[in-house]
């Protein structure tokens, strides 16, 4: 039962949970952005938008202007790198601390949702040879990113390193 709703949902599901590990993220790391936790949720909400709008953006362009069906995961990143600066001067964070303070929510949506796409099987993987066998790029993707955000986290502890 697990198993068929994850093909069915995976994607969403994973999706919904890479979100809320968003903003479980930037509520627990708002005080070191002076934010509030309204303004942690309002900056976790217009990073969530942003990175939608550009991986929807992107597809569209990759589709040949002609759907906004898929998602493009480099549109996300380009759209977040141009825009959630300007939208930390609104929440008085220069734009480099809005960088620092997005860079480990974005891992964590990012594993979440290759871990979707895995379950929903919109991105292939690499075929080992004639076999039919697969190698799972999605989960490693996945895994990778959630190293990346332990990473970014634990460096993010050392006042030297921002920005």
């Amino acid at each position: 039962m697990v198993i068929r709703f994850l093909s069915q949902h995976g994607y969403y599901f994973f999706l919904a949970v890479g979100a809320a590990a968003m903003l479980a993220l930037m509520v627990w790391r708002r005080k070191r952005y002076s934010l509030y936790v309204a303004q942690a949720f309002l900056y976790t909400l217009l990073l969530l938008i942003t990175g939608i709008a550009g991986a929807k953006i992107l597809f569209f362009f990759e589709s040949g202007l002609t759907s906004f069906s898929g998602m493009s995961f480099f549109g996300a990143v380009y759209l977040v790198l141009l825009v959630m600066p300007l939208i930390g001067l609104v929440f008085r964070m220069k734009p480099m601390d809005s960088l620092d303070a997005c860079a480990p929510c974005v891992a964590a949506i990012v594993g979440f949702q290759r871990f979707g796409c895995y379950c929903a099987g919109c991105c292939g993987g690499i075929p080992l040879g004639e076999s039919g066998a697969v190698w799972p790029t999605q989960l490693m993707e996945g895994f990778g990113d959630m190293v990346i955000l332990c990473f970014l986290l634990a460096m993010e502890r050392r006042e030297t390193n921002r920005g």
